[in-house]
């Protein structure tokens, strides 16, 4: 995990950190101008008595040095990107997850081969129920506020630019808690593999997902009986 400024690779073999714009804007810019993305350079970067600096983002304009006429700007407008709320767990499980939602970043640009998402946690919520997965990978900065990610190893407090990276088939459940009185964001990116398995870690429940569809089982692999929660 990193607390601290970030190497200025974050996301190797990818693009530029910059194909994803984590800045969230309130309203448009009066101005017009497109927002450009954060570096890793930047994150970090502030008085570390007071903790780290929030993401402070200048403006881009279309027409500049880099501008090609007539190609679509690959910009998501994360103010129309989708929101996820709810859950496709079982009962009583969704219930647990009041308070969370999800901006699907890589859905409103059209991404297949692996997800990005923004986790927006009211005060209280969580992620997920603690879990690992088998097959894909997953990675995750902290945007806004403090989560308190909870794994086997135990409590770790994050803070605007901590990073975490959980390999597929490694068993270690881990999920993330806003326990601070403000919102808390942090960007999620994993792949998409054409099935998976997901097993969590603190109730008797299993997920296998193919072609899109989820189904819910003990570890045993027997069928789920909400009654039996």
């Amino acid at each position: 995990m990193v607390n601290g400024p970030l190497p200025p690779a974050v996301f190797p073999g990818e693009p530029r950190p910059g194909a994803v714009a984590v800045h969230i804007p309130r309203r448009p810019d009066a101005t017009g101008a497109i927002t450009r993305s954060i570096l890793p350079a930047e994150i970090g970067r502030g008085d570390r008595a007071t903790g780290p600096a929030p993401f402070q983002i200048g403006p881009v304009r279309a027409g500049g040095p880099h501008h090609r006429e007539g190609l679509t700007m690959p910009i998501i407008d994360i103010s129309r990107a989708p929101l996820k709320t709810g859950s496709i767990y079982p009962a009583p499980y969704a219930a647990q997850m009041a308070g969370r939602s999800s901006l699907r970043l890589g859905e409103a640009g059209g991404l297949r081969q692996f997800g990005v998402n923004i986790v927006i946690l009211e005060p209280g919520a969580k992620s997920s129920l603690r879990h690992w997965h088998l097959n894909e990978d997953e990675f995750v900065m902290v945007l806004q506020g403090r989560c308190t990610l909870i794994d086997d190893d135990g409590r770790h407090e994050m803070d605007v630019g901590a990073c975490a990276a959980f390999p597929a088939g490694e068993a270690n459940g881990h999920h993330f808690v806003n326990e601070t009185d403000d919102e808390a964001r942090f960007l999620v990116v994993g792949t998409r593999a054409p099935q998976e398995v997901a097993t969590y870690s603190d109730v008797d429940l299993k997920v296998e997902m193919a072609d899109g569809k989820a189904t819910f089982t003990r570890r045993d692999g027997t069928p789920y009986d909400a009654g039996d929660a």
